[in-house]
C-alpha cells in the first residue's frame, strides 16, 4: 500500500449502499418479516465486505478498541452497517486503487443482494426485484479519535468530514438511475478514466446542487461495466448460489429493464469460457442469443433512453461480435465484422474497441490502407493509443515489404 500522510487529513473514498424503497417494503411487511429481510441484507453485506478487504489487502489494525476485537476498523479502511444502509471508507493512500476497489465492492454487493433469499422469493412470487442504490465519492477527510470516543475507551481513529456528506448525496441520486443505479462524483470518474484496463463507462454529466448548500457537484452513472472479477471474487460461500441464481434469472426470465445492468456482466462472464475449442461453442452461442435479445429489446426503448445507454449498447454489440470471432465457424468472421461496423454506424462512431477489432481484421486481410484509416480515427479520439499505433506501424511495414500493387 502507498504511504499515507502524517497528519490527520487524508484522502478517503466513500461508498454508500442503500436498499431502494425499503420504506415501501416495510409498509407491506410485519415487523418480524421486515427484520428477517434486514438480517439477511446485513449478513450478506458483512460477508462481502470482510472478504473484499482481505482480498484487496487492506491492512487490519494490531491495536483494537477497548470494546474488544472491532473488525470494522482497519489501518486503511472503515465500514459500518446500520439498518438498510452500508458505509465503507477506503484510504490506503492510493486513491486510484481505492476507487477501483469501491466499484468492484459495490457491484459484488448488488449481486449478493439480487440473489438473496428475500429477492429470490420476491421474484418467484411476484416477479419483483428490490435493488440497491450505490454512491461513490472521494475527497479529503479528517482521521482522528474524538474526545467522546476516548472517554469510552475507544482509541481507534475514525474518519469524519464533509466528503462523507457528499458521498451520501451521490448515493441518493442513484434512485433515478437508468443503468446500474451506481453513481459516482466527477472526481471519481476522472480518476477512473485516467487509468487503463478498467472497462467502465459513465453517463453524461449531470449537475446537482446540494440541498441547503451553494455547492454543485457533477454526478455520473455507471452504464457499462465489463469486469468479470465481480463474479470471480465473490466470497466462496456465496459464489455458487449467486452464479446459479443469476444464470437462472438471465436464462429463464423475460428481459427486464430493471436488471439491464446484469446482462452485460453475464455475457462478460461467459466470454471467459470461450476459447475457440469445440466444447466452448455453447458459451459463444449463449452470448450471441442473449446479446441479440438485449439489442432487440433496446430497439424498443425511447430515443433518449437509447442515447443514455449508448456505451452499454456498444459493449453488448461488441460482445456479440467477439463471440462470433471466438466461435470461429464458417462465416463467423464476416458476421463479426458486420456487427462491429454496426456499432460504429448505428450506435457510436467513436467506439474504440469496435474500430480496433475492425483494424485487426483488415490488417490480416491485407487492406493496410483501411486498417490505418481506422487507427488514425482512433488517434483522434484517444491520442497515443498504443494498440492503434502498433497496428499503424505493422500496416506500414507490411505494405513496404509487399511493395506497390501493380496496376492492370
Amino acid at each position: 500500500m502507498a504511504e499515507k500522510e502524517n497528519n490527520n487529513e487524508i484522502r478517503a473514498t466513500v461508498l454508500f449502499v442503500d436498499i431502494i424503497n425499503s420504506t415501501g417494503i416495510s409498509g407491506v411487511q410485519d415487523a418480524a418479516s421486515y427484520n428477517k429481510m434486514l438480517t439477511e441484507f446485513q449478513s450478506l453485506m458483512f460477508d462481502v465486505i470482510v472478504d473484499h478487504v482481505l482480498r484487496y489487502r487492506y491492512e487490519p489494525r494490531e491495536n483494537m478498541t477497548g470494546r474488544g476485537v472491532d473488525i470494522r476498523v482497519g489501518d486503511d479502511y472503515e465500514w459500518d452497517i446500520e439498518g438498510d444502509e452500508v458505509r465503507v471508507f477506503l484510504y490506503s493512500g492510493n486513491t486510484e486503487y481505492d476507487v477501483r476497489s469501491a466499484l468492484q465492492l459495490g457491484l459484488k454487493m448488488k449481486l449478493a443482494w439480487l440473489t438473496s433469499d428475500f429477492n429470490y422469493g420476491a421474484f418467484e412470487d411476484k416477479g419483483l426485484v428490490f435493488d440497491v442504490g450505490i454512491g461513490v465519492h472521494t475527497g479529503k477527510v479528517i482521521r482522528e479519535t474524538k474526545d467522546w470516543r476516548m472517554r469510552s475507551r475507544d482509541t481507534v481513529p475514525r474518519i469524519d468530514g464533509f466528503t462523507i456528506n457528499i458521498g451520501k448525496k451521490v448515493e441518493g441520486f442513484s434512485r433515478s438511475g437508468q443503468g446500474y443505479k451506481l453513481f459516482v462524483s466527477g472526481n471519481v470518474r476522472s480518476i477512473l478514466e485516467q487509468g487503463k484496463n478498467f472497462a467502465v463507462k459513465f453517463s453524461s454529466d449531470k449537475q446537482q446542487k446540494l440541498k441547503d448548500s451553494a455547492i454543485t457537484i457533477a454526478i455520473f452513472e455507471v452504464v457499462s461495466f465489463l469486469d468479470h472479477e465481480v463474479f470471480v471474487f465473490l466470497p466462496e460461500a456465496l459464489k455458487k448460489r449467486t452464479l446459479d441464481r443469476v444464470l437462472e434469472l438471465v436464462q429463464t426470465a423475460h428481459l427486464r429493464r430493471d436488471i439491464f445492468w446484469l446482462y452485460l456482466l453475464v455475457m462478460r462472464l461467459w466470454l471467459m469460457d470461450v476459447t475457440g475449442k469445440e466444447d466452448s461453442r455453447e458459451a459463444a452461442d449463449r452470448i450471441i442469443r442473449l446479446g441479440s435479445a438485449v439489442m432487440n429489446f433496446a430497439s424498443q426503448l425511447s430515443k433518449p433512453e437509447q442515447t443514455y445507454l449508448r456505451d452499454y449498447l456498444s459493449s453488448v454489440n461488441n460482445m456479440i461480435a467477439l463471440a462470433y470471432t471466438a466461435r470461429a465457424l464458417e462465416s463467423d468472421q464476416l458476421f463479426a465484422r458486420k456487427i462491429f461496423n454496426a456499432t460504429l454506424t448505428k450506435i457510436d462512431r467513436q467506439n474504440i474497441p469496435a474500430r480496433l477489432h475492425l483494424a485487426r481484421y483488415l490488417l490480416e486481410a491485407g487492406d493496410f490502407k483501411a486498417a490505418t484509416k481506422h487507427c488514425a480515427d482512433i488517434m483522434m479520439f484517444d491520442p497515443g493509443n498504443p494498440t492503434a499505433k502498433a497496428i499503424i506501424g505493422r500496416a506500414a511495414g507490411e505494405a513496404a515489404r509487399q511493395g506497390p500493387k501493380e496496376t492492370p
